[in-house]
C-alpha cells in the first residue's frame, strides 16, 4: 500500500496517495503497530501538506508524538519539513520557522544525482537552495546517517569489488575514515545511528530477498561488532533503526 502512495506521490497524484496512506494507516491502527502508524502519518503529512495544508498541521502533531517516542529522527526531519511546506500553502510568516522545535538540532539529507545535499532544517534561508549544500564527494548511499554534533556524515555504498562504509565530513565532503568494508559487488547497505551518537548499525545483504548481516560499530573506538541476528527487512525501502 505504501508503496503504491509513493508511486502515485512522485506523480503528483494526491487523491489516489491519500487513499492508499489512509489504507495502510488504518492497517497499522487494527494491528496495534505503533511504528508503522507512525511512518504512515509520516507519509500522509508529507502528501496533504501540498493540498489540505491544514489537515497536514492537524495530523503532524499526532505523527510527531509517535515517531518522537519512538526516537525516529528520520521521520521526524521528514515530518517537520512537510509541516513548513503546510504552512507556507497556508500563508503562515513563521513557516520558516517550523523546523527550530525541536530539542536539538537535525539535518535532513537528501540523495542527488550530483552527490548528497545536506539541508540544515534549523536554516533561516528561503529557499532550499540557501540552506544546503551539496557533497559531490560523499558517495551515492541507499541510507544515510549525520552526527548529533552535525559535523560528520555517514554513508555506505559499493566501490568495485568491495562496500565500503566510511565516515565524511559535512564541512568539506572528505573521507575522515573507512569503518568497515565488505568483499562483493552490489551489496545491499543500510545504516542507522543509535540515540547516544555512539553506535553505528549497518546492515548488508546480496539482494532483498536475502537475510542481512547486522554489524555495530562503536565509534570511539572504530571496532566492528557482528551481532548475531539475521534480520529480514522485506524490502529496499525498509529503514533499519535501532
Amino acid at each position: 500500500m505504501r508503496l503504491k502512495g509513493h508511486v502515485y506521490r512522485v506523480n503528483a497524484l494526491f487523491d489516489q496517495v491519500e487513499a492508499h496512506y489512509r489504507e495502510a494507516l488504518e492497517l497499522a491502527r487494527d494491528t496495534a503497530s505503533i511504528a508503522a502508524e507512525g511512518i504512515a502519518l509520516a507519509d500522509l503529512v508529507q502528501t496533504l501538506a501540498w493540498c489540505q495544508p491544514a489537515e497536514a498541521r492537524r495530523i503532524g502533531e499526532r505523527a510527531l508524538e509517535i515517531n518522537d517516542s519512538l526516537r525516529n529522527q528520520v521521520e521526524i526531519v521528514k515530518i517537520r519539513a512537510a509541516t513548513a511546506v503546510a504552512l507556507a500553502n497556508l500563508g503562515d510568516p513563521e513557516c520558516l520557522l517550523a523546523g527550530r522545535h525541536g530539542r536539538r538540532s537535525h539535518a535532513r539529507l537528501f540523495a542527488a544525482p550530483s552527490g548528497n545535499m545536506l539541508l540544515n532544517a534549523n536554516s533561516t534561508a528561503r529557499t532550499v537552495g540557501g540552506a544546503s549544500r551539496i557533497l559531490q564527494s560523499v558517495p551515492t548511499s541507499v541510507t544515510l546517517a549525520i552526527s548529533h554534533d552535525g559535523q560528520t556524515l555517514y554513508a555506505c555504498a559499493s566501490n568495485g569489488p568491495t562496500v565500503t562504509l566510511a565516515a565524511y565530513s559535512t564541512a568539506t565532503g572528505a573521507q575522515i575514515r573507512v569503518l568497515h568494508q565488505w568483499p562483493g559487488q552490489e551489496l545491499n547497505c543500510q545504516i542507522s545511528l543509535d540515540p547516544t551518537g555512539r553506535f553505528l548499525l549497518a546492515a548488508v545483504a546480496p539482494n532483498v530477498r536475502q537475510a542481512w548481516t547486522l554489524i555495530g560499530v562503536d565509534l570511539r573506538t572504530s571496532a566492528p561488532v557482528t551481532i548475531p541476528v539475521r534480520a529480514a527487512l522485506p524490502y529496499l525501502g525498509t529503514q533499519l533503526a535501532w
